[in-house]
């Protein structure tokens, strides 16, 4: 299992316990090592590493916890090559996730890469302790998820592993700093966007943004921006960050717990990863694609039904194009059985179907921002959408439908061809 521990300020502990780090002895999945106690090393006996000799004659420690004992040798699990930090000893590090006697850390340089935990002694103090108002505390301890098969996350590529990592701290920090205007809404400044009173926008929507655009790019500068205020920058970059820094405008000026932060990532044009903060009641919803979906520590999973009447049916609609689909819509899932739900918050319905609370959602038009970290969350979560993508949906928006596969296609019926017209 994987634990994150935000904050931590780290050091490289005394020299003696760094030999696993200094000696690895790299290899690729499926070569067979042999354990060696011929006094080849002085200390052949640290906590969870083994002194093995390979095929070709090389020396050097293997993590235990990443082998399989056969009658030839130890067999590798997973390669054991590249995935080291560059440090010296006494080096400060901030540590994210652990696995498997594995850390993932940030040195002071900003570079970021795996060590053995062996290595790290932890300082007796934190930089950063948690805000005692922190609405998230059930996410501290989120697990970095395991894909379907079992897979570690030491495999994954850094760069992703990273801006995973990052979208959940920057979306919990956003949400909370949106929860200190939720709780002063009356005295803030409410515009209106074009002509249409009901789609309003806030200054703490504009502060929000501008917070999410300056994390992001603080860590990640070459990459693409897409916000919802703040328009795009860079739609082209292979990683494009989509950004609606409050889904539920509406209910968090009126005083109503359905809002949230939502913020997705996109790679060469595909769903990657997102996460969605609701900072009212304590959920961080985030998945990366091909290792799960999670609401804080626990995996989602969407719902079992088989027909419409098992469930409710998240539904919106805007004065915008489209609006003609909702009532026939609405009138024919009364007749087969169904019920319905409204939040005025795209992306928590979205969530809500890919944790099995809704058997399905949708919307008869909005846009990426609003849609595009729970795209993620339901593919991860064994759900089914329509190609929103299609047609620029990204930036112009097209309908929305997300449902449990047991009721997709009844619900798909229903919305008729204007769902992928």
């Amino acid at each position: 299992m994987f634990y994150r521990f935000p904050g931590l300020t780290l050091g490289i502990a005394k020299a003696a316990y760094q030999r696993p780090y200094e000696n690895p002895l790299a290899g690729s999945r499926g070569d067979v090592v042999q354990p060696v106690t011929d006094g080849s090393q002085e200390k052949t006996d640290f906590i969870g590493w083994t002194w093995c000799r390979a095929a070709d004659g090389r020396l050097g420690w293997v993590p235990d916890a990443w082998c399989r004992k056969r009658a030839q040798g130890w067999r590798l699990e997973r390669d054991f090559a590249a995935l080291e930090l560059t440090v010296q000893q006494g080096d400060r590090l901030q540590l994210h996730y652990s696995e498997s006697g594995f850390v993932f850390c940030t040195a002071a340089t900003g570079e970021q890469g795996w060590l053995p935990d062996a290595v790290i002694a932890m300082e007796d103090h934190r930089e950063d302790e948690r805000s005692p108002e922190d609405s998230f505390p059930n996410a501290e301890l989120a697990p970095w998820p395991l894909s379907a098969t079992g897979t570690p996350m030491t495999t994954l590529d850094p760069a992703i592993a990273a801006r995973y990592l990052a979208v959940q701290e920057i979306a919990r920090e956003a949400a909370q700093r949106g929860l200190d205007f939720y709780r002063q809404r009356g005295a803030l400044q409410v515009d209106h966007k074009g002509d249409d009173l009901q789609d309003v926008v806030s200054i703490a929507d504009k502060t929000l943004e501008d917070l999410i655009r300056q994390r992001l790019s603080e860590r990640f500068p070459a990459d693409g921006l897409l916000g919802e205020e703040g328009g795009a920058t860079d739609l082209a970059a292979p990683y494009l960050w989509v950004i609606d820094p409050i889904d539920g405008t509406a209910p968090f000026l009126n005083g109503l717990h359905n809002w949230c932060v939502s913020i997705g990532l996109m790679r060469d044009g595909e769903p990657l990863l997102g996460a969605i903060a609701d900072p009212n009641h304590g959920e961080l919803f985030h998945g990366l694609r091909g290792h799960g979906a999670f609401v804080n520590d626990q995996p989602l999973r969407v719902h079992a039904a088989t027909d419409i009447r098992q469930g409710l049916t998240g539904l919106g609609t805007t004065h915008r194009r489209g609006k003609e689909h909702f009532l026939p819509f609405v009138t024919g899932l009364l007749a087969e059985g169904g019920q319905f739900f409204r939040n005025g918050s795209g992306a928590l319905m979205t969530a809500y179907v890919a944790a099995g609370r809704l058997i399905g959602y949708y919307e008869t038009l909005i846009h990426g921002w609003d849609c595009l970290a729970g795209l993620v969350l339901i593919q991860e979560a064994g759900g089914r959408h329509n190609a929103f993508l299609r047609n620029d949906g990204l930036v112009n928006g097209n309908p929305l439908l997300v449902a449990a596969p047991g009721v997709y296609d009844q619900l798909a019926a229903l919305v008729g061809p204007s769902l992928d017209g």
